[in-house]
C-alpha cells in the first residue's frame, strides 16, 4: 500500500510541476518596414525627414541614380542609413529612381 501511495504522490508532484512550468513561446519574426526616399539628391540621403514609411505595396519607381524604397528589418531608418555608405544604400535599395 505504501508503494502505491508513494507512486501516487510522485505522479501528483510531476503533474503539478508541469502545470506551473512556463512554456516557451517562439519569438516573433521581425517585420520589415519599407521606406521611400522623397529627396532628389544623394547629398540628402542621410536626412531621415526625407524618408517616408510606405504602406501597402509601395510606389512604382524607375531609374538608377537614387534609392526609391528600402526595407529595414530592425531598428530605425536613421540607424539603417548610418550603418551604410551611399553606394551600399543604392545596392540595398529594393527599387531605384531618377
Amino acid at each position: 500500500m505504501k508503494k502505491y501511495l508513494l507512486s501516487l504522490i510522485v505522479v501528483v508532484v510531476a503533474v503539478a510541476a508541469m502545470a506551473f512550468t512556463n512554456v516557451e513561446v517562439p519569438a516573433k519574426e521581425a517585420v520589415a518596414v519599407q521606406y521611400q526616399f522623397t529627396g532628389n539628391s544623394m547629398n540628402n540621403v542621410y536626412n531621415t525627414n526625407l524618408w517616408v514609411e510606405v504602406e501597402g505595396t509601395g510606389p512604382s519607381c524607375g531609374g538608377e541614380n537614387l534609392p526609391c524604397v528600402v526595407s529595414v528589418e530592425s531598428g530605425t531608418i536613421g540607424a539603417w542609413l548610418n550603418a551604410r555608405e551611399p553606394e551600399e544604400i543604392l545596392e540595398d535599395a529594393q527599387t531605384l529612381k531618377d
